[in-house]
């Protein structure tokens, strides 16, 4: 896991990487007592539409281009955005199919488990070994 990743070189990050036999999973985290709603193309808190799914889409491919340059060769990366303090949770339709929008960490745990295996162990720490290296976001 690596935590507040800087991406590029205008102050931009990703709050979290997370690198496992799941694959890679970039998460973005959101504190609200508010509602939360989703759909496939919007996510609204409070009734008021948030860039959240814009932003974390365009994290999920920057980091995918940048692992997989770093790597050399194509490294899975899913995208998640885990709320914290959320007081009403919809997901219309399940939601958008290409990024995980949880409730809660445990919701995320479980999301991570049932992803599967899609990195053997040795790919697992090579991903990990070229993510933890700053050279790796800054392109």
């Amino acid at each position: 896991m690596l935590h507040a990743v800087p991406v590029g070189r205008n102050g931009a990050d990703i709050d979290h990487v997370l690198i496992g036999p799941f694959g890679v999973v970039t998460v973005n985290t959101k504190r609200t007592r508010g509602k939360v709603w989703a759909a496939e193309q919007a996510l609204l808190v409070n009734g008021v539409r948030t860039d959240y799914l814009r932003n974390s889409r365009h994290e999920v491919a920057r980091a995918r281009k940048l692992l997989d340059a770093a790597y050399g060769r194509h490294v899975p990366v899913r995208g998640a955005i885990v709320f914290v303090g959320v007081q009403g949770f919809t997901l219309k339709g399940g939601g958008p199919k290409d990024v995980a929008v949880l409730p809660d960490v445990k919701a995320l745990r479980r999301w991570l488990r049932r992803r599967g295996r899609v990195l053997p162990p040795e790919d697992v720490a090579g991903v990990y070994e070229v993510a933890r290296l700053p050279q790796t976001w800054r392109t």
